[in-house]
């Protein structure tokens, strides 16, 4: 549980945070930042994940593109027991999915 608040922390300090909610609190939404276990899962892995909330706090849902939402895993377990640590900033996709939400966000 620590790495993962440790690692929310150092993504809310980050570049990417920032501009994501800086849009949001001009656009009236709300980012919401969460780590934990997936919940349609029965694994241990866990997960930091940031959607984009609005005034009724849904997740936003951009017509024909889907929802402002994405998640990276932070910590794994092998069958043997043992933990797999990963960085946010490692995984290009969760990076492609932040620069696709500012890029959503700054068209509505």
């Amino acid at each position: 549980e620590f790495y993962c608040e440790t690692e929310l922390e150092g993504f809310q300090k980050s570049k990417f945070y920032q501009v994501i909610d800086s849009i949001c609190k001009e656009k009236g939404f709300f980012p919401q930042l969460i780590y934990g276990q997936d919940q349609s899962s029965k694994r241990t892995n866990l997960y930091l994940s940031i959607s984009i909330l609005d005034e009724k706090k849904q997740i936003v849902n951009i017509y024909d593109d889907g929802f402002l939402t994405s998640s990276t895993k932070l910590v794994t377990t092998d069958k043997k027991g043992r933990y797999m640590f990963y960085r946010w900033q490692d995984d290009k996709e969760f990076l492609d999915d932040l620069l696709w939400i500012k890029s959503h966000l700054k068209k509505l």
